[in-house]
């Protein structure tokens, strides 16, 4: 009996693993890109914000205050992207079209590669768990 559970089980358990196989490998980018970027520019932000307080000349302590600023606004704007890759609210809002052209706008500007979309225009809507495959793939 215990030779034919395990028959039965055995392609569940490899899926399973696979499923969590590629949850680590998804956490991974994301804890890549954290640190690549976000970690990086927040963890400057208090740093920019002493050297300003310390300064003694009025005019230098602006520019000082108001290149942390600019740290603080690419971290914000970091975690904002990485957010929006994982699991983009317009995917909910809108739909799968809107979501991808939203997102591939963004990916261009970011990495002035030229990418064309098209999809039509009554293409609908299609379950979630669909939607948001399809936009994993794009990703």
């Amino acid at each position: 009996m215990e030779a034919e559970i395990l028959a039965r089980t055995s392609p569940s358990q490899g899926l399973l693993a696979m499923e969590m196989a590629r949850q680590d490998e998804e956490r991974g980018g994301l804890s890549r890109a954290l640190d690549d970027s976000a970690l990086q520019y927040g963890s400057a932000v208090p740093v920019a914000f002493s050297l300003a307080r310390t300064e003694v000349d009025p005019v230098k302590r602006e520019a000082k205050i108001s290149a942390a600023f600019e740290l603080a606004e690419r971290c914000t704007s970091e975690i904002r992207t990485v957010s929006y890759s994982l699991y983009p609210p317009l995917l909910d809002e809108l739909g799968l079209n809107a979501a991808i052209s939203i997102y591939l706008e963004d990916f261009i500007k970011r990495s002035e590669m030229k990418i064309e979309f098209e999809a039509s225009d009554d293409l609908g809507r299609f379950s979630m768990a669909a939607e948001r495959a399809l936009f994993r793939v794009v990703r």
